[in-house]
Order: structure tokens, then C-alpha cells, then sequence
């Protein structure tokens, strides 16, 4: 679907976390997709239909800067919309 320049995946981690009134703790990954704002929507349903929690954490978090040869670089390696 090209909704990704790149993804970086880390682990196993173990996460403590409140679900339903109790503390759980599970052993989870991390990854961090790098892709554009425009795909978001696109993106997170793609997690959805794939991860295995009721409420994934899915965040989109904003480049406040980054160097013009990657962010073009990510730009021309993902969908046009």
C-alpha cells in the first residue's frame, strides 16, 4: 500500500498498563512508522485491521523540523493521495 517510508520495530518490551480497572502487563513492541499526516486516517484503519488490542495505541506525532534531503526522500517513497 506504500502508507510507509520506513518502520522501525522494537523489542519485546514489557508494558504495565491500566485496561478495565486493573493493572496488566504484557509484552509488546514498538513501532515507529514514518509516513505523512495526509495517510493517517489510511494508516491507523490498516493497524486496526491487524493489531490484536481493542485500543491500540496509534499516535501520530508532529516533525517540528528534519533534514530537506530525508523528508524529501520520505515524501517521494509513499502513496500519493
Amino acid at each position: 500500500k506504500r502508507l510507509a517510508a520506513c518502520i522501525q520495530i522494537m523489542g519485546p518490551m514489557l508494558s504495565t498498563y491500566w485496561w478495565k480497572n486493573h493493572v496488566e502487563t504484557a509484552e509488546e513492541w514498538l513501532c515507529i512508522i514514518k509516513s505523512k499526516l495526509k495517510l493517517y486516517e489510511e494508516l491507523e484503519k490498516s493497524i486496526r485491521q491487524i493489531h490484536p488490542y481493542e485500543v491500540p495505541e496509534i499516535l501520530a506525532i508532529p516533525v517540528i523540523v528534519g533534514s530537506k534531503d530525508y523528508l524529501g526522500w520520505l515524501g517521494g517513497v509513499v502513496k500519493e493521495m
